[in-house]
C-alpha cells in the first residue's frame, strides 16, 4: 500500500466493541431532553475530516493517513490511531476505523457480528447485504457487507444501527475499513445516506 498521503486528503467520500464494531450499548450517546424530529439527508452539508495525522501517526509534517467526508458539524472523537466517531445532538453517529489489521473476510466479520450480538436486548437482525460502490478517492470500487439491526436501550427506546464491513482491493476477501452509523429507526434513511457517503469517500494511506 502507498505509504505516502497528500496533507488534508482533497474530495474524500465503524470498531473498538463487538467484532470491531459500536457496541449495542456504545452505538448512540444519550438522548437529549430536547429530542430532534428525524434526521433528513437534504438537511446534511458533508466536510472532508482527515486523522492519524503527523506525529500522532508518526509521519512527519501534516501528512495524515485517514480521512474521509462526514456531515457537517457533528463532533468528532478520536477513539484510536486509525478510528474516529462523529456525533451530533446525542442521538446520531458516524464511527469510521480506517484500518483493520489482519482481519477476516467480509462475510466472516458479518457473520461473527451476528453471533457477538446474540443476548442483546430487543435484537432483530434487518438485513445483512453484499453490494458495492465507487470510491471517488482510491478511484477503484469497495466491496462490503452491511449487517443491519435494531435493539432495545433501556433508557432511548429502539435504537437502529447499520455496520459495514468493507474490502477497497481484494472483493471481500479481506476486511480493511468498518463503518457504522446508528440513530432512530426514523433516521435510518439519512443514516443510510451518511454510510454510503463515508464509504464512498474513505481513503487510507501507510
Amino acid at each position: 500500500m502507498n505509504k505516502k498521503l497528500v496533507a488534508g486528503i482533497g474530495a474524500l467520500g465503524a470498531a473498538g466493541g463487538v467484532l470491531f464494531g459500536a457496541l449495542p450499548s456504545d452505538a448512540a450517546t444519550s438522548a437529549t431532553a430536547s429530542t430532534p424530529g428525524p434526521l433528513h439527508s437534504s438537511q446534511l452539508e458533508y466536510v472532508t475530516h482527515t486523522w492519524a495525522c503527523g506525529a500522532d501517526a508518526g509521519l512527519d509534517g501534516r501528512a495524515c493517513q485517514v480521512g474521509a467526508e462526514v456531515p457537517k458539524g457533528w463532533t468528532w472523537t478520536k477513539v484510536d490511531r486509525y478510528q474516529a466517531r462523529f456525533d451530533k445532538s446525542n442521538l446520531w453517529m458516524v464511527r469510521i476505523d480506517g484500518y483493520l489489521p489482519n482481519a477476516s473476510s467480509t462475510a466472516a466479520m458479518a457473520k461473527a457480528k451476528q453471533k457477538a450480538l446474540r443476548g442483546t436486548a430487543g435484537l432483530k437482525i434487518l438485513s445483512v447485504k453484499s453490494s458495492s460502490l465507487p470510491n471517488t478517492v482510491t478511484k477503484s470500487r469497495i466491496y462490503f457487507i452491511t449487517v443491519t439491526y435494531t435493539y432495545r436501550d433501556a433508557t432511548r427506546g429502539t435504537r437502529w444501527v447499520a455496520t459495514r464491513y468493507a474490502d477497497p482491493m481484494d472483493h471481500g476477501a479481506g476486511t480493511q475499513e468498518e463503518l457504522t452509523v446508528s440513530g432512530r429507526p426514523q433516521d435510518a434513511g439519512a443514516l443510510g445516506v451518511v454510510l454510503n457517503r463515508a464509504t464512498q469517500t474513505v481513503a487510507l494511506a501507510g
